[in-house]
């Protein structure tokens, strides 16, 4: 009777561990790859109002033995899209994240991040690094020109100032801004690189309410033939 009851003890006990170490094991596991470097990146466009965007797709396998099921995909800012293919992923199968991250106007270093939400127990958050560096070789400070506040009968400024990146210099020419604007800055000039230049304009208000002008500018550099700036201000009723 003895040896029966120490035989079902052990057996238990064995049952119960291979149960557990079979459950351990018996779970879905994430593999991704947690950096995407796009290195330096030059946009073929200055002023955009949809800012360019650079693409990369990666997998994201499931390398356990239950199905995973990844439950948000949630870059760190609104500038990141990253949609994937399906939200669960059968055991040794895969699925793809497509990543688009949008380049900002300024020049330099960008780091983003996507946290990936799992089912994983062992790894429920992975976290995907994105990095570039943005090269353009003119910089504007601004999409549009701002002006100054003024009134009806003032010539309210407006300035933006334009920055030359790269190894060689760049000329300007500023067409004829039109009939209420006037021309402050030089209509010729040439930025060195690592130089900054200014364009400052003045628009004369002869009625209250919103306003804005174009402001022409071509240049000798082949990315950037020709820009057309357009400035937007307001102007109060005279006092």
């Amino acid at each position: 009777m003895m040896l029966k009851q120490r035989y079902n003890y052990w057996f238990i006990v064995l049952f119960a561990i291979t149960v557990c170490g079979t459950s351990l094991y018996a779970q879905p596991k994430i593999v991704v790859q947690d950096t995407i470097n796009w290195g330096a990146v030059s946009p073929d466009t200055i002023l955009d109002d949809l800012e360019p965007t650079v693409y990369y797709s990666i997998p994201i396998y499931n390398k356990g033995t239950e199905p995973l099921i990844i439950s948000e995909v949630k870059p760190s800012c609104g500038c990141t899209a990253a949609p994937i293919d399906k939200n669960v992923v059968p055991p040794g199968d895969s699925t793809y994240m497509h990543v688009g991250l949008k380049l900002p106007n300024q020049n330099g270093e960008l780091h983003k991040l996507i946290s990936i939400f799992s089912n994983d127990k062992s790894d429920s958050v992975k976290v995907v690094n994105l990095f570039a560096v943005v090269e353009r070789p003119l910089q504007l400070s601004s999409s549009f020109i701002p002006f100054n506040k003024g009134s009806v009968g003032d010539t309210i400024r407006g300035q933006i100032q334009l920055t030359v990146f790269g190894k060689s210099p760049i000329s300007f020419k500023i067409q004829s801004p039109g009939s209420h604007t006037r021309l402050y800055s030089p209509s010729e000039f040439t930025i060195q690189p690592g130089g900054s230049g200014m364009i400052d304009v003045g628009y004369y208000a002869d009625k209250p309410g919103a306003f804005s002008c174009q402001v022409v500018v071509n240049t000798d550099h082949k990315e950037y033939p020709h820009l057309d700036l357009w400035g937007y201000g307001f102007a109060d009723p005279q006092k």
